[in-house]
This record gives C-alpha cells, sequence and structure tokens, in this order.
C-alpha cells in the first residue's frame, strides 16, 4: 500500500511542468510562477510523502497552483507599479515634487503602453504611497 501511495504521489509530480522548460518561457512573473510552483510541490513531497498524507499534498499542490494563477494574473499592476515608482525617483524634481502632476501624466502613460488602468489617486496615495511625502508640510 506503501508503494502505491508514493507512486502516485511520484506521478502527481511528474504530471508538473519541465523546469528543463523554464528558459522557453518568455516573462519574468511567468518564469516565476511557474519555478515556484514547482520548488513548492517539490517541498511538499519532500515533507508529506507517505501513505497517510498523500491527499494534503493533492490539496497543498492545487492550492500553490491558485498562488501562481494570482501571480501571473497580477503580474502586469506589479511591473507597472514598479516602473511608476522608478519614474517617481527620476522625475520627482521635474513635477517639483507634485505627486498629483505626475499621477496625471503617468496614468495615461501606464494605460497608453502597459494597458493597465490605474486611477490618479490610485497612483498618487497607493503606489507612491511608500515614497517621502510630496508636497509642503501643513502648518
Amino acid at each position: 500500500m506503501a508503494d502505491d501511495a508514493s507512486e502516485d504521489a511520484r506521478s502527481l509530480l511528474a504530471a508538473l511542468p519541465d523546469m528543463g522548460k523554464l528558459d522557453e518561457i518568455e516573462g519574468e512573473s511567468e518564469r516565476h510562477a511557474f519555478a515556484y510552483l514547482h520548488m513548492r510541490a517539490m517541498e511538499v513531497f519532500r515533507e508529506k510523502a507517505n501513505p497517510m498524507s498523500l491527499i494534503e499534498v493533492i490539496e497543498i499542490v492545487i492550492s500553490d497552483t491558485n498562488s501562481a494563477k494570482a501571480l501571473l494574473k497580477h503580474a502586469p499592476h506589479r511591473k507597472a507599479r514598479e516602473f511608476v515608482i522608478a519614474e517617481w525617483e527620476l522625475h520627482r524634481s521635474n513635477y517639483d515634487n507634485n505627486k498629483s502632476a505626475f499621477a496625471r501624466d503617468y496614468v495615461r502613460r501606464v494605460w497608453n503602453e502597459m494597458s493597465v488602468s490605474v486611477t490618479e489617486k490610485q497612483l498618487r496615495e497607493v503606489w507612491l504611497r511608500d515614497t517621502p511625502p510630496a508636497g509642503k508640510p501643513a502648518g
């Protein structure tokens, strides 16, 4: 029985994409998600491969598959946010530290170049929230 369970677990892992094909995948986020899924499945297999926990292995791999899908789904937004933060660091002096003016310009640029929809308020208050405050202090 233990041999059957181990064989089932091995066949589950064999169904995962071949890591040798990692170089064929285009896009950094896609490669990251692919590698994460494979790495996590191998960790789970090493930790849980026994007859009593095969169902746990399958549940964890399915859960991590959903995590990988989420990474892929949100990749364009993460890439756009990183772009905006880098652009803010480069061009903040050109905008006189005015996040509102920067947001007005970059909302259109992000949409035109990356097809990512973001509002001025989200760009200004959420995407640039970790940057030092722009504008003059109150009082």
